[in-house]
């Protein structure tokens, strides 16, 4: 049986790419001999959840599935609020972008679409969601100098959920779209 590695998405708009972009510009100037992997702008997300691997076969049952889920959905509005590093700021192996929302809605879209994936049989990483955007993996973890720096607070609207495949590879993860699901 053939496995494929599967997320959850909310799309961006190009303008938050361009800010996170930015970003990371002021943080290579910064930091020159970083040894960090810069997320690949074509590849930049706000993950609403990590499914895991899947068999094939389930694909289309988890179509169905989000297809219920975003059913007679309003759009939801997000914005980048600042940047954070994890586990901290002394010893950054991941940087973000904080995302905070106009009220709860993706929470509550978030907590449908797992509990309908948990009744079908599928788990995901059964983390508790953190709105927020990876934009680059410090591969040493030492200190980096201006993680405290402003991100520019960008909002945007999201009317849709991606469901989409990730293959890791050397050069970084590729993403390929398996279905697109806009709110109706």
């Amino acid at each position: 049986m053939h496995k494929l590695r599967a997320f959850i998405a909310l799309p961006v708009r190009q303008e938050v790419i361009e800010a996170l972009v930015g970003s990371q510009r002021s943080l290579v100037e910064r930091n020159p001999r970083a040894d960090v992997r810069w997320t690949n702008p074509a590849t930049i997300h706000l993950t609403l959840f990590f499914i895991g691997d899947i068999l094939e076969s389930q694909v289309e049952s988890v179509g169905q599935i989000l297809g219920e889920a975003v059913r007679g959905l309003s759009p939801i509005t997000f914005w980048l609020h600042h940047v954070e590093a994890l586990p901290d700021t002394h010893h950054p192996k991941i940087i973000t972008a904080r995302v905070w929302e106009d009220g709860r809605e993706a929470k509550k879209l978030r907590q449908r679409i797992v509990s309908k994936l948990n009744d079908a049989g599928i788990a995901g990483d059964g983390k508790p969601w953190v709105a927020h955007i990876t934009f680059g993996r410090n591969k040493t973890g030492h200190a980096l100098c201006g993680l405290e720096q402003p991100i520019e607070q960008t909002k945007w609207s999201v009317a849709a959920i991606e469901f989409m495949a990730s293959e890791l590879t050397p050069s970084g993860p590729v993403h390929t779209q398996i279905d697109y699901f806009p709110f109706a």
